[in-house]
């Protein structure tokens, strides 16, 4: 009997002990890694395999990118937006915008002559204007031109015409013609707006490139004086919008236009004509 509870009791440890793992001294298993435990030391749920960092796949399949975070669009961290991109202008690498240069009208102004400080100028050539960016310009500078001075406006009937100065401006530039417009709002109000969004105006619009300044009377009590010298010399008022002035290369009043005349016209392109022909004397 003692012989056979003796067999019994052994039988019994060895059945416990072969139903137990073999486990280290720190309770881990052979691998290192405690059973149903992640290497991060959270607990895997659902069969998810957890990432290099230790942290679980994004819910609906996405894998995060080299940063650890989702794949998609590029976040930037702390909330900051990607740098942006302006008419094809990639971001600066401190995360704002490159400076974007935006061409106005009257971009073909690097195209005169130095002004020569020693000798004066007459009738046009002896004021100093305000352009439409602000910049004084000493209208000596269109010495040796032909200029079609213009009053402007953005709201009239003859803006239109805007079209047509641009394209004379570009057939007659190179051999010396300016084309220089004044906006103004002396006629219906039809030009009410800042210099800055007179400029945006022609340029949209009309891709305007000959000289524009800012906005004068050319009317009236405060008529500005180089409209003074142009309506004295030419014994006419300026009648409305779009209202033309000829100066010769010599900065003198040659003819006046009422705004009727088109820029292609024949009687004004001749006039034009013959005052480049004098350039070469």
């Amino acid at each position: 009997m003692r012989s056979q509870h003796n067999k019994l009791i052994t039988s019994l440890i060895a059945c416990a002990l072969s139903a137990s793992p073999l486990l280290g001294c720190d309770g881990e298993d052979d691998s290192g890694t405690q059973a149903g435990v992640s290497a991060g030391g959270a607990p895997v749920e659902g069969g998810a395999e957890p990432n290099e960092a230790g942290e679980s796949s994004d819910e609906g399949g996405a894998e995060p990118n080299e940063a650890g975070e989702s794949g998609g669009e590029v976040q930037m961290r702390g909330g900051e937006e990607p740098p942006a991109t302006v008419g094809g202008a990639e971001g600066n690498t401190a995360g704002g915008v490159d400076e974007i240069v935006i061409d106005v009208a009257g971009s073909d102004e690097g195209m005169y002559d130095p002004i020569d400080e020693s000798v004066p100028g007459e009738g046009m050539h002896g004021f100093t204007m305000t352009d439409i960016n602000g910049e004084e310009v000493d209208m000596r500078r269109y010495r040796n031109r032909v200029a079609l001075v213009v009053n402007v406006a953005s709201r009239c009937g003859y803006t239109r015409q805007y079209e047509g100065l641009q394209a004379l401006y570009e057939q007659y530039k190179d051999q010396g013609l300016v084309i220089l417009g004044f906006p103004a709002n002396n006629f219906g109000s039809q030009e009410p707006g800042t210099d800055e969004e007179i400029s945006e105006f022609c340029e949209a619009n009309f891709g305007v490139t000959f000289p524009l300044f800012s906005k004068i009377s050319v009317k009236g009590g405060d008529m500005h004086p180089l409209y003074g010298y142009l309506t004295g010399e030419s014994g006419r008022e300026v009648s409305w919008n779009f209202n033309k002035f000829l100066v010769g290369p010599d900065g003198l009043y040659r003819e006046h236009y009422l705004s009727g005349t088109e820029p292609d016209s024949e009687e004004l392109i001749s006039a034009i004509e013959a005052q480049l022909a004098t350039l070469g004397d």
